[in-house]
């Protein structure tokens, strides 16, 4: 599948998130824009067929959509409140979306299960230690199958710059936590031991950059930057492991 095709479906999931008018639902889409175009390129790399896929953080399912139109079968976990709330999204494009609150839960679905799990901006999301989740992950996985990690970049430059000025790189204190914030970014190091510690091997590290439409100026420009400095300041994280 070339990369036309590939835009091709990324344009049709934008034309249906902006007619179906569900909640935010088309602003969270153009927001994460570039990182969906740059996913479901990685991931239909990776595709063989009769794959199977878990999105972790389904939500919306725009990444669902896209895989299935890549070939896969799709299923998806996600918080009650996203879960019921494009309820009637998933059922029109058959895919299984099932309810799961870490780390009380358990992902609803079956060891060795899974060619390709997906956990896309959001581990930085959780409250807890995310071992609980990753070594979830390696127990639905098939031997052999892969999880794709895609997150923020704690040592990223412009987190760095605040560090210098003696600003905090958290979210404010000041404002109301909900399930969007970020309470914990991770670095390379970081990750590549959750996903050692749960029987995983990295088969791939890359830093990359992602323009969020952010409302700060000056937060964008920095990350722009990093983009042509080294690459260990850029913005994002992508880490590959393989059961």
């Amino acid at each position: 599948m070339n990369k036309q095709k590939i835009e091709k479906i990324l344009s049709d999931i934008e034309i249906k998130a902006k007619n179906d008018k569900i909640d935010d639902e088309y602003d969270y889409f153009i927001f994460h824009k570039k990182r969906f175009l740059d996913l479901l390129y990685r991931i239909e790399k990776i595709y063989k067929v009769n794959n199977k896929i878990l999105d972790i953080g389904s939500r919306c399912g725009h990444i669902l959509m896209g895989a299935k139109q890549i070939g896969y079968e799709a299923y998806g976990c996600d918080i009650k409140k996203y879960c019921e709330l494009y309820q009637k999204r998933y059922e029109e494009h058959n895919i299984k979306n099932l309810a799961c609150l870490f780390p009380e839960d358990k992902i609803p679905y079956d060891d060795n299960f899974f060619d390709l799990v997906l956990l896309s901006e959001t581990i930085e999301h959780y409250n807890f230690h995310p071992n609980v989740v990753i070594k979830e992950i390696s127990r639905v996985l098939k031997p052999g199958g892969q999880v794709l990690i895609t997150t923020p970049n704690s040592a990223r430059l412009n987190n760095r710059i605040k560090m210098l000025f003696g600003k905090s790189v958290n979210y404010d204190i000041w404002l109301p936590y909900n399930d969007g914030i970020h309470y914990r970014e991770y670095n390379q190091e970081e990750l590549v031991y959750l996903l050692k510690n749960n029987g995983l091997k990295i088969k791939k590290v890359e830093y990359i950059y992602i323009d969020y439409k952010d409302s700060n100026l000056l937060i964008r420009t920095i990350n722009f930057i990093s983009n042509f400095l080294f690459k260990r300041l850029r913005s994002n994280i992508v880490i590959i492991g393989q059961k």
